[in-house]
This record gives C-alpha cells, sequence and structure tokens, in this order.
C-alpha cells in the first residue's frame, strides 16, 4: 500500500509534469524550438538577430550552449561513453551530446512526463527514455553510467530530498564517473525567502535553495565536488533578453521572465554547474 509521502510525492511529480507539458505546448504554438526548458548562456555583446526566424535560431543555440559546455567539461575530464540525463525532458541535451560525440554514445534519460517521454523517443529511437521519478526508479542501472547530468531538475527537489538524489547519482555512475548539476539557487537563506524568489517558485514549481545545500548534499552522499563553474553573469544576459523580447516569453505578458530577471539582476538568484565524482 502507497504511504501518505509517497502519495504527497506522486501528486508533486504530476504537477510538475504537467507544467512541463504546458510549457512544451506553449512552446511549440510559439514557433520557437522547445528541445530545451532550461536557462541559455549569453556572452558579453552578443544581440539578437533582427529577424524572428534568426532571433529564434539564435535563442535555441544561447541555450544548446548550455549543454556545449557541459559536454566539453565532461569530454576534458573522462570519455563518457554511458549518459543518462535525470530530468530530460524532450531529450533536447541527449540530442545535442550525440551531435558533439565524436564516437558512438549510449545515452539515456528519465522524465517525470509521459508525454515529454514519448516525444523524446521519437529524436532519440537508440536511446532508453524513461517516464518515472529519478529518485527511485528501479530500471536504472546502478553503476553504469559515466556521465549523469542534471539541468535545473534539482531544483524541484524539496530540500530534504536533495541528499536522496546525490545518494541516488553517486549509486547510478561508474568508477570514476561524473555527476555534472547545472542549478539556479538563492544566494543565501534571506535570499530563498525574498517575495519574486517565492513567486518564482510557485510559478515553476521549484524550491530554490543555496549553493551551500548541494554542496552539503553531494558531500553526505559520498560525492566528491572536482569543480565548479558560476554562470550567472551570462545567465542574467539571457534573462534581460527574454523580460525584454516577446518573442521568448512563455508566461502571460512575460511576467515569469521580467520576474526571473529581476531576481537575477537584484542578486537573490544565481546560476552554477557542479562536477562532481565519487569518493
Amino acid at each position: 500500500m502507497q504511504t501518505l509521502l509517497g502519495k504527497i510525492i506522486r501528486f508533486y511529480d504530476q504537477r510538475v509534469a504537467n507544467h512541463y507539458d504546458l510549457h512544451t505546448k506553449a512552446a511549440f504554438a510559439a514557433g520557437r524550438n522547445a528541445a530545451h526548458y532550461h536557462t541559455g548562456i549569453v556572452q558579453f555583446n552578443d544581440q539578437v538577430p533582427a529577424s524572428e526566424k534568426d532571433a529564434l535560431a539564435w535563442f535555441h543555440e544561447r541555450q544548446n550552449a548550455v549543454c556545449d559546455l557541459i559536454w566539453s567539461v565532461a569530454t576534458a575530464l573522462h570519455s563518457p561513453g554511458r549518459i543518462l540525463d535525470m530530468g530530460c525532458g524532450v531529450g533536447g541535451t541527449l540530442q545535442r551530446f550525440q551531435e558533439l560525440a565524436e564516437r558512438p554514445i549510449e545515452t539515456a534519460g528519465i522524465t517525470l512526463s509521459s508525454k515529454e517521454q514519448a516525444h523524446a523517443q521519437q529524436h532519440l529511437a537508440d536511446a532508453a527514455i524513461l517516464a518515472g521519478n529519478m529518485l527511485d526508479d528501479p530500471r536504472l542501472p546502478k553503476q553504469w553510467f559515466s556521465l549523469i547530468v542534471a539541468i535545473e531538475s534539482v531544483e524541484h527537489l524539496p530540500g530534504e530530498f536533495i541528499e536522496a538524489f546525490m545518494r541516488q547519482a553517486n549509486s547510478l555512475i561508474s568508477a570514476n564517473g561524473l555527476l555534472i548539476v547545472v542549478a539556479r539557487s538563492a544566494t543565501s537563506a534571506d535570499a530563498a525567502q525574498n517575495t519574486i524568489v517565492s513567486q518564482i517558485n510557485d510559478y515553476s514549481l521549484t524550491q530554490l535553495t543555496t549553493s551551500d545545500s548541494y554542496l552539503t548534499a553531494a558531500r553526505s552522499a559520498g560525492l566528491t565536488l572536482i569543480g565548479e563553474i558560476n554562470l550567472t553573469d551570462q545567465a542574467t544576459r539571457y534573462w534581460k533578453v527574454r523580460h525584454e523580447h516577446e518573442l521568448f516569453q512563455n508566461s502571460k505578458d512575460g511576467w515569469f521572465e521580467h520576474q526571473m530577471y529581476a531576481a537575477f539582476r537584484e542578486g537573490w538568484v544565481n546560476y552554477r554547474l557542479y562536477i562532481w565524482t565519487r569518493d
């Protein structure tokens, strides 16, 4: 019999799945490439092209840039062959890795949404794409993956479940394997309680916590931090573009995009890439 806690978790999982289903649908309806639903990185003096077609392609590449950075970091440290995306959505990150790989790789992903799982499988015929909970799905093989990535998916976990995620990831990566997490986080405990940050959490069903929460949970789970990259400036420029350009907005009247830019601009939220390996 399912416990009350289990029922609450599954209900929350379904809400998150529905959230991504709706925004993916909105992106397709607006003519945008919906391969990614995560923050992009924009370099200094990078300009949005004038034409709508070129602007949409530019926007997609700025989101791809996060995947490209992960791949360059991973390949500099390791030779990833078996890759798992925890929170894969429609499979855009795995698809990008396949484009970047110079030799064949095995890819797998897990997402809460059965709709996004079906969409990802269409574009990644040889990948193993699962619909399920990344914290406890028994179909994920232990000590199998040389690279696990999680882009903004851990943000949806309540604080007490972050260590559970880290322990799950530690159990899935092979010897010398890597866990790379990209996440927005509050810059302090006070920032986490800020009204705008709270509104962002309510809208996107996230639980933005501090960077220290990730670092502490990973240490407790037996993971060793080997690198960290601060992408806050590039992410701030990305959200400034979304704040200013209706073409890149999912929310009504750009409300969410305006709030995200305010949170970055005022220094309440940062954006970081973390690299761990097993102890």
